[in-house]
């Protein structure tokens, strides 16, 4: 099959598969039935954005064409970071903050959501939906914890219920956005991790958990393989500071 790139809207795109009959019966294993046929364009759909660069966050949308042998193919796909998106964020002294390690993690929080700005997308409605109906049932859990301590009664309608319940949805978002935005600048930046980092970073747990690196082997792992993702975030977040415009 054949694949063209009809459009990309964010990280919204759409392709065109075309193919023969022969193709698609073979695609099929032998067999074209209906759901065969939407499991082979999907199949093919899948490998063809991958080829392009692309990676889907959930199953694509199918349009069919039977008449042309064609499809459409479109997919939300995850972000894709360029150098222009997370160099010279703009950043803004933190206020407010009590101690150097908060001051680091706002301005961490904020250059991160200045990338987001930049490189923004779009969630497929099943990554959140599950994540804020969890927020939303622990929000009630402590509306009602609230209203017993206060002697009132719960209220789960009305202006201010309302917009503590779109805030936790905001919030579900932005977590979301968050983790898969840091996945895509971990991609694009590429900073090394050597094992002096990993053996320095251990050090320092083991410092302010008052063990031994070698106690902490047992869970992160003889080669401490697990606090690698750990360490290349913090260097790649160090990077977008360096890089960072001051305001």
């Amino acid at each position: 099959m054949d694949a063209t790139l009809v459009s990309k809207e964010k990280n919204r795109v759409t392709l065109r598969l075309t193919f023969t009959p022969e193709e698609m019966k073979e695609a099929c294993g032998g067999q074209p039935t209906a759901r065969a046929v939407m499991a082979a364009l999907e199949r093919e759909g899948r490998t063809h954005l991958a080829q392009m660069g692309f990676q889907p966050m959930a199953d694509p949308e199918i349009r069919l064409d039977g008449e042309t042998f064609s499809a459409e193919v479109t997919a939300l796909c995850l972000p894709v970071v360029t150098q222009a998106d997370y160099q010279g964020l703009p950043m803004r002294e933190p206020e407010g903050y009590r101690s150097e390690q908060e001051r680091e993690e706002l301005i961490r929080v904020q250059l991160l959501e200045e990338l987001m700005k930049r490189a923004d997308f779009d969630l497929p409605e099943s990554m959140y939906e599950n994540e804020v109906r969890q927020l939303v049932t622990g929000l009630f859990q402590q509306m009602r914890y609230d209203a017993m301590a206060q002697g009132k009664i719960l209220e789960i309608f009305g202006p201010q219920a309302e917009e503590r319940i779109r805030q936790a949805q905001e919030g579900a978002v932005w977590e979301i956005k968050r983790d898969l935005l840091m996945d895509a600048l971990l991609q694009a930046v590429q900073v090394p991790v050597t094992d002096e980092d990993l053996e320095r970073e251990a050090g320092e747990i083991a410092g302010r958990q008052n063990t031994t690196v070698e106690e902490l082997r047992s869970f992160f792992g003889e080669d401490l393989a697990l606090l690698r993702k750990d360490v290349q975030v913090r260097k790649t977040l160090d990077l977008l500071k360096k890089w960072a415009v001051p305001q």
